[in-house]
């Protein structure tokens, strides 16, 4: 079952690669930062990893305590430090306070349990 998230975003794109589904539990707070940020840059924003099972989570070394777990993180692919720099104004501009920086990924997270503000590379 998939749902329209946002005028963008479709539940699909954010399923974990074990549950076909899944997606449809992610964080509406996360789903409107992720369109204003969309909305933002004007170009499209490719998902990475959207929700995990706590299966998939251990396959892919998730921490325990993930914002993917929860459907409050997602993984977006950026291509080269112009991109980067970009897509991190556009998050900061949609109002994400937990951002992870790893290589060709960053990490956006809205969790209402872990410490907010926090940025870190991996």
């Amino acid at each position: 079952m998939h749902k329209q998230l946002s005028k963008d975003f479709n539940s699909s794109i954010f399923d974990s690669k074990d549950l076909p589904g899944s997606g449809i539990g992610m964080s509406m707070v996360l789903i409107s930062k992720l369109q204003i940020m969309k909305d933002y840059l004007g170009m499209p924003i490719k998902i990475r990893s959207g929700f995990r099972t706590k299966l998939h989570n251990a396959r892919v070394g998730g921490k325990v305590n993930s914002e993917h777990l929860t459907g409050e993180g997602v993984d977006v692919i950026c291509l080269g430090s112009e991109e980067r720099f970009y897509m991190l104004q556009a998050a900061a501009y949609a109002g994400f306070d937990r951002i992870g920086v790893k290589g060709d990924m960053i990490h956006l997270g809205v969790s209402t349990t872990l410490p907010t503000p926090r940025f870190w590379l991996y």
